[in-house]
């Protein structure tokens, strides 16, 4: 028949491994130890763990830079803006990909509407021949009290400011592949691709 008997209690193991048992708790202890390999186990981490401690010689971070983290997670009081979140604004209207009306002639349609949403906003915008190039032109609908537009494509950036109607336009581009980013107070919303000339 197997005798079993039972492990040593966490705290008296934390005790054994700073040292701080004696008398008849450490004799009693060391004799569990003997025949105890989870215990015998216990112990080593813990004292390799306190080793590990009492070696440490990282240096506290200066209080500016904790009291710096500590602030960026405070919850934000009622009224205060929100920290800016950012959106991938979803295509929800193309008149090159809506039917013509009925008794419109077919042929080159020369203006493109598109419409995105994006979380409480919505942007509208009209793409223009002007000569060989493309006007941008829009409109920001939804809770907004201004912001700007910026235009990124191969040649560079292009940015410009919401009016009072929260409407915009940028100056006329090339041909190509672009991407459109409307900055609000507390966000900013991204059309990854807005093609002119396709």
């Amino acid at each position: 028949m197997k005798v079993t008997f039972p492990h040593i209690q966490f705290e008296n193991i934390v005790d054994l491994a700073e040292g701080r048992l004696s008398g008849g708790e450490l004799l009693q202890a060391q004799g569990h130890l003997a025949a105890c390999e989870r215990c015998r186990t216990q112990l080593a981490d813990l004292k390799q763990t306190v080793e590990l401690m009492r070696s440490d010689t990282a240096e506290d971070a200066p209080r500016y830079a904790i009291a710096g983290a500590l602030s960026s997670f405070r919850s934000r009081a009622i009224g205060e803006p929100s920290a800016l979140q950012r959106i991938v604004a979803a295509l929800t209207f193309d008149s090159f990909q809506a039917a013509p009306a009925t008794g419109v002639r077919a042929g080159a349609r020369a203006e493109r509407h598109l419409g995105f949403s994006a979380g409480k906003n919505e942007v509208h915008l009209q793409v223009t021949p002007s000569g060989g190039d493309w006007v941008i032109s829009g409109q920001v609908l939804g809770e907004c009290q201004g912001g700007t537009v910026e235009l990124r494509g191969t040649a560079g950036t292009v940015k410009v400011a919401l009016n009072d109607l929260n409407e915009f336009t940028l100056p006329p581009q090339t041909g190509g592949s672009y991407s459109l980013v409307v900055r609000l107070a507390d966000v900013e919303m991204e059309i990854p691709e807005v093609k002119l000339g396709a």
